[in-house]
């Protein structure tokens, strides 16, 4: 099943009365940051496995809301390796109470991949290494 990668771009605007001010989306952005994947209990946060994803690169993070005031964390980053550069990009919604997010859509090299692919990915980092 398609997933749908939103678009910073695609925001609501900051004026908009259900728009969270830049501190509130700079805590999202750490709460995601701070988290681990779904049942990785290896002590590790989604930032440590994304930035030794991307060979000690730090993700770049930016949160934002969709014109339906769902809020998105987007974690952007390269993987290099001796075949060359994949440009990858992770999308987390965040659910209404803003304590639970869920990775649901994912770009690599600028197209989106489906359902199995995201849960393949994530479940990779479920493992305790």
């Amino acid at each position: 099943m398609s997933t749908r990668f939103y678009s910073p771009d695609e925001r609501l605007p900051s004026n908009d009365e259900n728009a969270f001010s830049e501190d509130e989306l700079y805590s999202i952005i750490d709460l995601i940051r701070d988290s681990s994947f779904l049942d990785d209990n290896s002590g590790f946060s989604i930032e440590d496995r994304l930035t030794d994803l991307f060979c000690g690169d730090e993700p770049e993070w930016i949160a934002f809301q969709s014109p339906d005031a769902v809020c998105y964390v987007n974690a952007y980053g390269v993987i290099r390796s001796d075949d060359g550069e994949v440009r990858l990009a992770l999308q987390f919604e965040l659910s209404d109470s803003l304590e639970e997010f869920m990775l649901t859509a994912m770009l690599i090299d600028g197209l989106e991949q489906d359902e199995d692919f995201i849960s393949d990915f994530e479940s990779r980092f479920s493992l305790d290494n």
